[in-house]
């Protein structure tokens, strides 16, 4: 009996020595490179703002965001907690992916989503940022007499081909 007690006191000292071992001497390191992702942690592991890491993600996909030719612009579904988002075809995704795996790790919760499916023939470079022209929004025509007392503007073509609506600049008398 003293033999089996002693057994199993040896035993659990050696998981006990293993355990905290592997916790002492085998921490995470981020590479010395490695742009930190400067996030609050409270004690119990969460971010203090969830709002913030969130920034920080949209900030890092939108660094990723640049073009000098539509074909520089792909669609991307990785690095991003919110459907897909347009990037450079030789961007760097590390430190994005780092920024949303902390997001989650923290226990920020996904944002809800309402995307429109889009296509590689979609995407255009513009002002050297990649942008999607999925189809042009459908206006309803103005009532008659809508600007019987001004001006009718009509629409300006924006980067994708659509016109907006016609806008009415009314006549200002002044007595």
């Amino acid at each position: 009996m003293k033999k089996i007690k002693h057994f199993i006191l040896i035993i659990s000292l050696f998981f006990v020595t293993v355990f905290i071992s592997g916790c002492v001497l085998n921490p995470e390191k981020a590479s010395q490179d490695e742009e930190p992702i400067d996030i609050e942690i409270e004690a119990n592991g969460h971010t203090s703002n969830c709002d913030e890491l969130d920034k920080k993600v949209s900030d890092l996909s939108n660094k990723e965001n640049y073009c000098d030719l539509d074909s520089d612009c792909v669609i991307s579904t990785e690095g991003v907690h919110c459907c897909y988002h347009l990037i450079n075809r030789n961007a760097d995704l590390e430190k994005t992916n780092k920024a949303l795996k902390k997001y989650y790790d923290n226990g920020c919760l996904p944002i809800v989503c309402d995307c429109m499916p889009i296509e590689q023939k979609d995407v255009k470079c513009v002002d050297n940022r990649c942008i999607a022209c999925t189809g042009c929004p459908k206006y309803t025509p103005p009532a008659p007499n809508w600007c019987n007392d001004g001006v009718i503007i009509p629409p300006v073509e924006d980067e994708c081909g659509c016109y907006g609506h016609p806008t009415c600049e009314r006549n200002s008398i002044v007595e």
